[in-house]
Formats: C-alpha cells, sequence, structure tokens
C-alpha cells in the first residue's frame, strides 16, 4: 500500500526520538518476522557444491568414458573391415548388395576401390570385386564380383575389405585369362570342325583297312624292308649313356643321362644338341617284333598322350584295329599277329600344352627355391599374394623397432657409472654392472641411398663405450612371452660394424616370469666371437631354441623370451653398430632380406604397448579435459594405447603442467590413480580454481610429458 511506512521510515531515528520498550520490542519482532521468511528459502550450500560435482561426475560418464571406449574399440577393430550377415552366392560378373551390419566399424569403414569379401568361418573362400556404391548411414555396400575363390556359398559370414592396389594388376590379369578363354573357345569350334572330317576320314581307313588286309602279302614282302630299317636306326641309336659316342655319324642320338634331367641328344653339323626333355615329355617311337598269336598289351616306355600304330606298313588308330589305353602306358591289337610282324608305336607324351615352357622360359616364370631370380615389383607382389605373404607378413619379424625409427624417450643418453635397465631406443635395454663404466647410447642415420644394409633403413644404433669397468656391457630386447618360437628352428639376422679388430658375443635366453614358482631362467650363448670391422656385415645364426614342456610360468604374466648383443670387459673401449635386427621362424639363410618390414605406423603402435611418452609438443597444448574437483585440485581423465600390463604413470615436472580455466593456472603436484591398461585418473595441485567448473589440463612448456610404462 502507498500510505504504508517503509521498515526504515518507522524507525529511523534522530535526535527527537525517544527509545523506550514499545519501540525495541516492535523492532525485535519485525526483524524476526522478516528473518523466518528468509529462513524458508534457504540453500545448504554444501548441497549446492555436492550436486555440482555430481553433475561433472555424470558428464565425465556420459560422454569422456564412452568416447574413451570408442577409441579404443576402433583401434582395436581398424577401419579397412567390415562384417555383414548379408546371405549371397559369390558369382563372376554378378553385381550384388551386403548390408555391413552395424556398429563402429560401419560407421568408419570406407572401401577402396577393390575390396575382399572373404567368409569368417574359412578364408579360403574369397571373392574379389570393384566397390560400386557404399551407404555408412544404411550399410548398403554394392559390388561387381570379379573373381571368386574356394565355395562360392551361399554364405552369410563376410568380411569386407579394403585391398592394395596391385589388385589391379590382378584384375588386369583376369581379364587376360577371360580373353584367352574366348579365344579358346573359338579354337574348340574349330576343333569340331576338324574332328567331323577326321570322322569322313575314319570311314575312308575303314575302307582301307580291308584293302590293307588284301595287301597284306605285299607287306610280307615290305617286312625285309622294316627290318633293314630297324637295323640303321639300331646302328644311329647308341643308347643311354653319361659320355658323347666316339666315331658316330650325322643323325645319330643318344640319352644323355649326366644332365638331370636326362636329355636325349642328336649329332649336327655343329655338334650334339639336345632335343627334349624326358621328364616333360616329347615324341614317342617304339619298335616291336610280335609273336605268334600275339595282341598285347604292348608297353610304350615313359607312357604316351596319344598316337597311332603302324603294322606292316598299316596305320590303325585307336578303337579302329588298336586300342589305346594312355593312362597305362599300353596299347592292345584287335587282331592276332603273326610271329615276326613289325609293330611301330608313334605317339607324343603332353602335360596340359599351357604348363610346356623350356628351361630359360620355366626360370622366369616359376618361384624356385635352388637358385636367384629377377621377377619385377608387379611380379613379385603377385608371388606375394599367392603364397599369402601379405602385410602381416611383417609380423613374421619377433624383433620390435629392429630398424631403430622408434626413439619415444630422447635419441642420444649418456651413461655414467649408472643406468643399467633402462631404454632408450624403444624395447632396447641397457643392460650389464654399470660400475666404472661410461657408454653413450644415440641413434645414428644411414647414409641416403646405401645399398649394404638392405631395405634402406633410416636409423642404426651406436652403443660407445669410452670408460670400462670391469663388467660387459650389452643391449638386449625382451620378447614378450617365453611361448614365442619355443622349440622351434629360428634365424637371426642382424648388420653389425663398429670398432675394426673388437668383438662382440651374442646370447640368448627364456625367462618364465615372476610370482608364484616359476621354473629357472634358461640361458644360452648364440655365437661368442662376432667380429667387428669398419663397414656393415650380415650376421645370420640358425639355431633351435628349447622346448617349454614342463615348465611353469610366473603368476605375473612377466615371461620373455631374450636376445642380446654384448660387448665383454675384455674388449677395452669400443664402439658397436646395429641395424636391421630380425629373429624369425625356420632357416631363413637363403633369403635376400627376411626382416619383414611393417609400417612405421604399425612399428609404433607395438612400441606403445610397452611404452608411451605423451610429449608437450607445443607450448600451451591441451592434454585433457575434467572439472575443477575443489579450489586447489583439477581431475582428469588420461587416455593412452592399451598397454600389455597395468602401467606406472610418471610426470618430469608438475610445474610444467598448467590447470586452464580462464587463466593458467600452474601445477605443483601431479598424480595418476586409478590405473587401468588404457586410461587413468589424473589429478592435479594448483590454486585460484572454482569448485564445480569445468577446466583443462594443458602443457606449459614443449618439454612437458607424461610417461606410460609397461615394459618387460
Amino acid at each position: 500500500m502507498s500510505g504504508q511506512k517503509s521498515f526504515v521510515e518507522r524507525y529511523f531515528a534522530d535526535k527527537k526520538t525517544r527509545f523506550d520498550e514499545a519501540l525495541w520490542n516492535n523492532f525485535v519482532r519485525e526483524v524476526d518476522a522478516r528473518y523466518r521468511e528468509l529462513e524458508g528459502i534457504k540453500i545448504d550450500w554444501e548441497t549446492v557444491s555436492d550436486q555440482g560435482i555430481q553433475v561433472a561426475l555424470d558428464r565425465i560418464n556420459e560422454v569422456l568414458l564412452p568416447a574413451s571406449d570408442r577409441i579404443r574399440r576402433v583401434a582395436e577393430l581398424g577401419f579397412l573391415t567390415a562384417p555383414s550377415a548379408t546371405e549371397h552366392t559369390l558369382e563372376e560378373g554378378e553385381t550384388l548388395t551386403f548390408i555391413v551390419s552395424e556398429g563402429d566399424q560401419r560407421d568408419l569403414f570406407t572401401p577402396s576401390p577393390f575390396v575382399a569379401i572373404t567368409r569368417g568361418a574359412n578364408a579360403t573362400d574369397y571373392a574379389i570385386g570393384r566397390a560400386l556404391y557404399y551407404n555408412p548411414d544404411t550399410g548398403q555396400f554394392d559390388v561387381r564380383i570379379d573373381a571368386v575363390f574356394g565355395d562360392p556359398g551361399p554364405h552369410s559370414d563376410w568380411f569386407i575389405a579394403a585391398v592394395a592396389g596391385s589388385v589391379s594388376a590382378q584384375v588386369e590379369l583376369l581379364a587376360d585369362a577371360q580373353t584367352a578363354r574366348t579365344g579358346a573357345e573359338t579354337a574348340q569350334t574349330g576343333a569340331e570342325v576338324a574332328r567331323a572330317g577326321a570322322e569322313t576320314a575314319r570311314a575312308g581307313a575303314e575302307a582301307a583297312q580291308t584293302g590293307a588286309e588284301t595287301a597284306r602279302t605285299g607287306a610280307e614282302t615290305a617286312r625285309t624292308g622294316a627290318e633293314a630299317a630297324l637295323t640303321t636306326f639300331q646302328g644311329s641309336y647308341h643308347g643311354a649313356r653319361d659320355t658323347e659316342p666316339a666315331g658316330a655319324s650325322l643323325g645319330a642320338q643318344y640319352l644323355d643321362t649326366s644332365q638331370t634331367p636326362n636329355v636325349v641328344k642328336v649329332l649336327t653339323e655343329t655338334g650334339w644338341a639336345p632335343t627334349v626333355t624326358i621328364s616333360i615329355g616329347g615324341s614317342r617311337q617304339q619298335i616291336y617284333v610280335a609273336t605268334a598269336g600275339q595282341t598285347g598289351p604292348f608297353t610304350v616306355d615313359g607312357g604316351f598322350s596319344n598316337g597311332s600304330v603302324n603294322v606292316n606298313g598299316v596305320e590303325l588308330f585307336d578303337g579302329h584295329g588298336v586300342t589305346l589305353n594312355a593312362a597305362a602306358g599300353t596299347f592292345a591289337l584287335d587282331i592276332a599277329r603273326s610271329a615276326g610282324d613289325v609293330i611301330v608305336f608313334r605317339g607324343y607324351l603332353a602335360n596340359d600344352a599351357a604348363d610346356i615352357y623350356v628351361k630359360t622360359e620355366a626360370d622366369q616364370r616359376f618361384v624356385s627355391g635352388k637358385h636367384a631370380q629377377s621377377f619385377t615389383a608387379s611380379e613379385q607382389g603377385r608371388a606375394r599374394g599367392n603364397i599369402g605373404g601379405d602385410l602381416l607378413a611383417g609380423f613374421r619379424n619377433k624383433v620390435i623397432n629392429g630398424d631403430f625409427d622408434i626413439w619415444q624417450r630422447t635419441a642420444s643418453q649418456i651413461y655414467a657409472g649408472s643406468g643399467a635397465g633402462t631404454f632408450q631406443a624403444d624395447r632396447w635395454r641397457l643392460s650389464g654392472n654399470m660400475s666404472g663404466t661410461t657408454v653413450t647410447i644415440s641413434r645414428q642415420n644411414h647414409i641416403l641411398g646405401q645399398t649394404d644394409v638392405p631395405g634402406n633403413p633410416k636409423h642404426f644404433l651406436r652403443l660407445d663405450r669410452t670408460v670400462t669397468g670391469s663388467n660387459n656391457t650389452s643391449m638386449l630386447q625382451r620378447i614378450e612371452g617365453v611361448r614365442t618360437l619355443a622349440g622351434k628352428q629360428v634365424t637371426l639376422t642382424y648388420y653389425v660394424k663398429g670398432t675394426a679388430g673388437k668383438q662382440i658375443e651374442v646370447n640368448r635366453g627364456q625367462v618364465f616370469g615372476s610370482g608364484g614358482a616359476p621354473s629357472a631362467s634358461i640361458a644360452d650363448q648364440i655365437q661368442a666371437a662376432v667380429p667387428l670391422t669398419g663397414a656393415w656385415v650380415r650376421q645370420q645364426h640358425v639355431f633351435t631354441l628349447p622346448s617349454i614342456a614342463g615348465k611353469t610360468l610366473g603368476s605375473s604374466g612377466d615371461d620373455y623370451l631374450y636376445i642380446e648383443f654384448n660387448i665383454p670387459a675384455a674388449q677395452g673401449n669400443a664402439t658397436l653398430d646395429l641395424s636391421h635386427v630380425s629373429l624369425v621362424e625356420g632357416d631363413a639363410t637363403q633369403e635376400p632380406d627376411p626382416f619383414s618390414r611393417r609400417h612405421i605406423a604399425q612399428e609404433l603402435i607395438l612400441c606403445r604397448r610397452y611404452f608411451e611418452r605423451q610429449l608437450g609438443e607445443v607450448s600451451g597444448g591441451s592434454c585433457y579435459v575434467g572439472y575443477c574437483r575443489s579450489a586447489t585440485t583439477g581431475r582428469f581423465v588420461a587416455v593412452y594405447s592399451p598397454k600389455r600390463a597395468i602401467p606406472s604413470i610418471s610426470f618430469n615436472d608438475p610445474t610444467n603442467f598448467v590447470v586452464f580455466t580462464t587463466l593458467n593456472n600452474f601445477c605443483t603436484a601431479m598424480i595418476a590413480t586409478d590405473i587401468m591398461k588404457d586410461r587413468a585418473l589424473v589429478s592435479a595441485t594448483t590454486t585460484g580454481l572454482t569448485q564445480g567448473d569445468g577446466c583443462q589440463l594443458n602443457f606449459a612448456a614443449i618439454t612437458a610429458y607424461m610417461d606410460v610404462d609397461a615394459e618387460l
């Protein structure tokens, strides 16, 4: 109401105001009434704080953790393959529609121009096709089938995978084959026409056979001439022998058994020359003299594919006077012969005509395990594809970072009197008692274009011992899992140089881990003395790793196989350069390069299974986002590559990090808790925060880093 006085007006005092009991009591009552109204609507500040914290935690659970899980799933599943349960029967030339199954792989799948469609249950059932259309929203994927291998279906357990560009060459080869098939079909038509003519000729031959029987008497007279011809042939054929016959006439022949396979040679004006290799077939001619009543079967030495039989000058064909059995290499006559009849078989032996090549052609067409060959890059790629030697064949090499490309910690470090057990190049561990010893481990560069070490690697490791104590110094790699290659023949290959006149020794071992009651380790020497020179030398050792049957593993999951390159103390000061190290199954000593290179991205992922350094590559760069837990604590979820075991986490200097809200608040302490194989909770201590606010953890300097370590 406009006429009502305000609280101030009613109790405003001046020099004339009388302070009595009534005025004071009215003042207290009105203040009490107003305070009671405020108490009814007050909010507990602690409740508000807790609610704010809960909202931040809920956002982490709703956004950050699902995103982290999604990142992990994508890393595990990959983005070049996608599953489909669409049932289809694969058929060349057909256009098929597959529905890619829902999930992360559908979202990220990007088909290449050519794809491989492979069954999940049997990888030998697959097709190569051309991608026509793909909709990531619906999963619809249209593909034209170019080639089918194995069981075409119907099946519904498909995996669609992007394939390398070399498939283009393979598809062109397929097109060439289809063109060849068309030509073969045209030739078949011509053969049918020829066959009709042969049928007509056969009728004439049957008529001629009747006349031939009438002419038998005349043939008897001709027998004398045939026998004379046989005598002449026998006079020119010098049999099977390993030396050239002496005094032979032009046209003479012999079977040269000194060559493998054996070769028939004929004497020409220029000397003895080969005719045909027996092992791949060729012409067949064999003469028989019948006994009374004989019909056969007659055996053709070396077998035959087809032929004809001449009896006393009369030519007989299969089904017409004679039955040929190519499978058994024999023939039988329909009519019994008289004693002394001359029977001559003429024919040929041939494999599939497309498979017959002279030796020089065969050397260029077929992969040989006995001698060196020259193939184009395309031919080499096709050969690797035919034997399954694709990109994943790089995992044949059990050594990680054998080309020394990955150095997450630092590229050079001096160790004086200590440092045993530390790592420089990823996965390579400095070993030995360092007391009284000084070494420098550094990454060195190969000369661009050098050919001494194959594969054109960029880097090699140098261990330079400048002060020698009383103990050995070595570089070793622990290969995860003592089961690795256990009981197998293996080949260790590496390239080495160093101080001329010095020697290193190479060792190996199997360690069954810790925890529980594991079996004792097995250690052995591979090579006692490997000489060093000033030039790169390929060294390779073939040996069999002991079986682990009957052994007991520790319970901590840290068992391993190791290889070690050691400079004995007796060698004094020395430099060791090491490059291109591989350990593969089998005897690889005849391979030009068994290293089996992996992509640098694959190598980095393998290294990060054991150690990862997250660096401040730029000052002010953001690490993680989180929230202010209190006025002095920021909390964040750190995500990293999955490790082989629960890692340890450390920070090089807390003052290199800041918690950023509206200002940079420098950290005084950093700690990781709730550590898992792929993520952890990071708490940063600082000042100037407002509880419940969002914040981010930033690098204050490019030298800032967080180490996540799960090394063996």
